[in-house]
């Protein structure tokens, strides 16, 4: 029963997203634009899948109780809504930018980091805890990090120029990369049992500081290569 509703929860959100994505738009955008996007989208829920299957608290892995699991889930797709919705902060726009203006570097961006914020989420289902509430503040803790991260570089390297003014391929692919490496660095450190938002701040600081590095990294590398019109 259980991997009957996975298998039709998975369906219905591919073809949710895939009516965002593919419908008819003026000018028409490419399919594997649009289907770059979907796919981060589908592999995000794919992995917070597994982990509901296998890794989550053992109320909600348990097969034959779907009390909490089918919540857990849409609030995935909740999540990655509401995280495309936050990417304008950054001046990335997946709509205005990736579909309507047909420019590829956005595709990359916003694929990655839709990934992203998908394994946050499911990092964050990882582990025990007391409720809900322990995994959405725990989610949000790892989403606040991995954004930081991203809004510093905006405002100190104007990538969303290089995106979506120069339309730059390497410049998209590079940030895609960037924010879906630290999503999963992040994802990981929130992971595992709840004790308490001190314990879980602590494990964000001593096991998610490759996210600092590969932000530091990334920065220092974009300089150059913006420098050099790339």
């Amino acid at each position: 029963m259980r991997s009957i509703l996975e298998i039709l929860l998975l369906a219905a959100v591919g073809l949710g997203w895939g009516y965002l994505l593919f419908r008819r738009t003026d000018p028409p955008v490419r399919i594997k634009e649009r289907l770059a996007l979907w796919l981060a989208v589908m592999l995000s829920q794919g992995v917070l899948t597994y982990v509901l299957d296998h890794l989550a608290d053992p109320a909600v892995t348990n097969p034959e109780d779907l009390t909490y699991m089918p919540g857990c889930w849409l609030g995935g797709v909740l999540w990655l809504y509401l995280a495309a919705r936050s990417f304008l902060v950054v001046k990335l726009s997946i709509a205005a930018d990736a579909l309507k203006a047909r420019n590829p570097a956005a595709v990359l961006a916003c694929s990655g980091a839709l990934l992203g914020a998908g394994l946050i989420y499911g990092g964050a289902n990882i582990g025990s805890g007391d409720d809900g509430r322990t995994t959405l503040i725990v989610a949000l803790l790892g989403y606040a990090v991995w954004f930081l991260c991203w809004w510093i570089l905006e405002a100190r390297l104007g990538l969303a120029a290089s995106i979506r003014q120069h339309r730059r391929c390497f410049a998209g692919g590079r940030l895609a990369l960037m924010l879906a490496v630290n999503g999963g660095v992040i994802g990981w450190a929130i992971a595992g049992d709840w004790i308490s938002f001190a314990a879980t701040l602590r494990d964000v600081l001593v096991e998610g500081w490759p996210a600092l590095a590969v932000t530091v990294a990334f920065g220092l590398v974009e300089s150059i290569l913006q420098g050099a019109g790339r």
